[in-house]
């Protein structure tokens, strides 16, 4: 009676006397009692109606358990069982969309997908159900980037309009989110044919949503928005101009307290300054300030979707700044910026973001300290997103939104005076993220074993804690500070690391340029005061290492001025401060590994040299070369135990050749190739021969093989760095071109390999710049995979060339048709090689046909 009551008067007062009674009548009845369910669910019910009228956080956690215990109590043959899991579902989402918690959002999948199991193919319900799970699935993908969340939600989605056809009040939900849905997998892949439907399928939903639907407002912000993402891609103003005229239409649309305002003034703001940003009509940029201050006043101050309002609110302050020099905007535009970027239970991709445009602004005014604070924060939030349960794609897609972040961490903790241990603490933290996880799985403590238990130990300790996967909440992990942990870990072992030679990191940003220095004696730092970021971004830009045959001679000129440039600016002054100088015997050369970062993550610094009339005016006449991606990727080359030697067993040689490629031109040398091979390890090797191939073939053989030769074609891929690769065929009557990929190679865990030589262009290529830090090329995929040594090459080189530096490479290492080496003789052994080449009297000044081969690994 009491609930009759509150339907006909409305009174508050009425519906809380209704919640009283059920709660009473539920806690006095068994568990047994058929009753039970229906005083929960009539309980639950009232709830939710007193949440949405009173706004009570309070209420939502009780109507979650209750119906968790409606749900318990219900048979799993009851036909209401969809429904009462709906409830919890719809209360947990909402819940994580006030708070960001993502175990509610977690339960909410859980119970929605169990709906869907409940339900009849033939109930008109099940529509509902798929619209539910698919949109609870779109904020998991938001917030964690897994594209399987977003593909299955594709899927969920368009079941729902095809289940809903005939159902208009159904279809307007569905329909929408479907919109949604194509928008976000736009944005992920940025195919425009997502883009494309999105727009129609959204239009759709505007038509056949009442105008006095609450998703009416919605659809016009979610059609403005798609718009706004296609003259982004076009550049068309019509695009533009209409969907702010749909945005401000979406506001309209809406009421006071309609939830979904704030984001529709966001987006208007956002379209706002877009528009100025073409036009620069200054009553854009005010309005869009206004606007974002009314999104934000509508938001509360612990809201995750605050973090977008007040980052735009920071950009549109940048703007004004800009355009007017007023320093009360740059202020303020720090501050709402670094709040978004606090916001713990935001999205932690929109903390990077708004973190990103904080230091840029903290940047303008040299404030150099708290840059480097919020820079720390930005990575432990790396850590926290990008883990080993995303797949290589979707961490891709994560560590792309930190690029630069840990070189510009790097150089802001030696501005203000940290160590330089501290500075390389923030570069291996940040950079090849994704190769590190993959190593932490693959760690081999064999050896380590047997010489050092004390720092197997410590390794086994690291391993584990890296491997330790993130806390559920983003405040626990910030607040318990597990990066901090990890580099402590990673501290500890760096006192039993004895590696003999030096590491070298050099890092060159925008805002200064340095070189960390790391030996047996410790750290140490080199600045590099005269070399500028600007100096560095023109020599990159001027892509000398692509070049036809008919450039080749201008590009060897220019090349010849980069390395002179690179010498005297760069690897001169770190080498004369180190107190490396000229060597009489290549034997005598110390063994360093260079690691480029920032701007200088492509650079040959094997091959500085002044052409001038010293003829030690060079790198190669200092030191003995190699390079390592990180530190950590030295130390995981280095704890492999080595083959055994020749007197115990022969070694397994592969070699692969692919003389002829689906698609790419010839390759004459290869029997060449192959011949010489085989007549320099003659006895020495077991020779295992794969001619045109498919890579299924190799990665069956390559396991067992110590030594693996490939001559094919090599790409390197922009899009997706990981499936760069070597070019091998399919296994068909028509054979066509098939990849040998960093991707399949990182499945690989070899336990044999020894030395992969790569004869084969760009395999030390790494051009995706969103990836950069990554250091993702086939190279880097070979060391993953398990080889100590591995040659590549940085760009194409002449196919003669190629020839003699594997013959003398080769010729080093098997002496007397003995195959005999150590770690330093492979490195060695190509040193000598190109040495050969580039000092002689027609290739010394032609570069780009020696400068490519590097050396990686132990």
């Amino acid at each position: 009676m009491l609930g009759d009551r509150y339907e006909h008067t409305g009174q508050i007062e009425d519906l809380g006397l209704t919640i009283k009674a059920l709660r009473s009548a539920a806690q006095v009845t068994y568990d047994t009692c058929p009753d039970l369910v229906t005083y929960l669910s009539d309980l639950g019910y009232g709830l939710t109606i007193r949440y949405e009228r009173t706004w009570e956080m309070k209420d939502p956690a009780e109507v979650i358990e209750v119906f968790r215990k409606v749900v318990q109590a219900t048979p799993d043959t009851c036909p209401d069982l969809a429904n009462y899991l709906t409830k919890p579902g719809v209360e947990l989402t909402r819940r994580y969309e006030r708070k960001g918690r993502t175990e509610d959002l977690d339960e909410a999948v859980q119970v929605s997908r169990r709906a869907v199991q409940t339900t009849a193919d033939t109930s008109p319900d099940l529509a509902t159900h798929f619209t539910n799970l698919g949109y609870r699935l779109v904020l998991r993908y938001e917030r964690i980037n897994k594209m399987d969340d977003l593909k299955e939600a594709m899927t969920l989605s368009r079941q729902a309009v095809e289940a809903n056809y005939n159902n208009n009040s159904g279809s307007i939900a569905s329909v929408g989110n479907l919109s949604r849905v194509l928008l976000y997998r736009y944005k992920r892949t940025k195919q425009t044919d997502h883009l494309e439907e999105a727009y129609h399928i959204c239009r759709k939903a505007v038509q056949i949503t009442p105008v006095d639907d609450p998703y009416h407002g919605k659809w016009l912000c979610n059609l403005a928005h798609i718009l706004t993402e296609r003259y982004e891609h076009t550049r068309q103003r019509k695009d533009l101009e209409v969907a702010i005229w749909w945005s401000r239409k979406s506001i309209h649309a809406s009421f006071d307290g309609d939830v979904d305002l704030r984001a529709q003034y966001n987006n208007l703001g956002t379209m706002l300054v877009t528009r100025y940003e073409q036009t620069w009509q200054l009553s854009d940029l005010e309005e869009a300030i206004r606007i974002s201050r009314r999104a934000i006043n509508a938001t509360p101050d612990d809201h995750p979707y605050l973090v977008g309002q007040l980052k735009n609110l920071g950009a549109v302050l940048t703007s004004q700044y800009e355009r007017i020099g007023c320093l009360e905007d740059l202020e303020e535009a720090i501050r709402v910026s670094r709040k978004a970027a606090r916001i713990t239970s935001a999205l932690p991709l929109e903390c990077i973001s708004a973190a990103s445009l904080t230091i840029r602004l903290m940047l303008k005014q040299e404030d150099y300290n708290n840059s480097y604070a919020l820079c720390v924060e930005a990575l432990d939030l790396l850590q926290l997103v990008c883990s080993r349960h995303l797949t290589l794609e979707d961490q891709q897609y994560v560590v792309s939104h930190f690029s630069g972040l840990a070189t510009l961490a790097c150089s802001l903790a030696l501005q203000v005076r940290q160590p330089p241990f501290r500075a390389l603490q923030l570069l291996e933290a940040g950079r090849s993220v994704i190769f590190d996880l993959i190593m932490d799985d693959r760690s081999n403590t064999s050896k380590l074993e047997v010489t050092d238990p004390t720092l197997c130990a410590l390794h086994e300790e690291l391993r584990l804690e890296i491997n330790d996967p993130a806390e559920s909440s983003q405040s626990q992990y910030v607040d318990e500070d597990v990066p901090t942990r990890r580099l402590k870990a990673l501290k500890k072992l760096e006192k039993y690391a004895s590696i003999s030679g030096s590491i070298i990191v050099v890092n060159v940003t925008r805002l200064r340029s340095d070189a960390i220095v790391v030996s047996q004696a410790g750290f140490s730092l080199i600045p590099l005061p005269g070399l500028g970021a600007v100096q560095a971004q023109r020599w990159i830009d001027q892509e000398m290492t692509s070049a036809s045959s008919s450039q080749r001679g201008e590009k060897n000129k220019k090349y010849r001025e980069f390395l002179g440039w690179l010498w005297y600016e760069y690897v001169e002054p770190i080498l004369t401060k180190l107190g490396y100088n000229v060597q009489s015997s290549p034997e005598n050369l110390p063994r360093t590994w260079w690691i480029g970062t920032g701007l200088a993550s492509s650079f040959p610094f094997h091959a500085a040299r002044g052409f001038r009339a010293d003829e030690n005016d060079n790198t190669s006449s200092r030191v003995l070369s190699s390079y390592t991606t990180t530190i950590k990727a030295l130390l995981h080359a280095k704890e492999r135990v080595p083959a055994s030697s020749p007197n115990e067993q022969l070694l397994n040689l592969l070699m692969v050749t692919m003389a002829h490629t689906p698609g790419e031109d010839d390759l004459p040398g290869v029997e060449c190739k192959w011949s010489m091979v085989l007549d320099l390890l003659g006895s020495s090797v077991h020779v295992n021969k794969l001619d045109q191939p498919d890579s299924a073939s190799v990665m069956r053989q390559i396991g067992d093989c110590h030594i693996a030769h490939f001559v094919c074609h090599g790409m390197s891929d922009l899009a997706d760095p990981f499936q760069s690769g070597l070019l091998l065929q399919t296994n068909t009557t028509i054979p066509e071109k098939e990849i040998l990929s960093v991707r399949k190679l990182c499945k690989q865990s070899l336990t044999h390999g020894e030395i992969a030589y790569l004869s084969a262009c760009s395999t030390a290529e790494n051009r995706a710049k969103q990836l950069l830090d990554e250091v993702v090329h086939v190279v880097n995929g070979f060391q993953v995979a398990g080889f100590r040594h591995v040659i590549g090459a940085l760009w194409p080189s002449d196919d003669r060339v190629c020839v003699k530096v594997a013959k003398l490479f080769y010729i080093e290492i098997c002496p007397n048709g003995v195959l005999e080496y150590t770690d330093r003789d492979v490195a060695l052994a190509l040193h000598k090689a190109v040495s050969v080449i580039s000092t002689s009297d027609h290739y010394r000044t032609r570069p780009l046909h020696w400068a490519q081969y590097v050396h990686y690994g132990a």
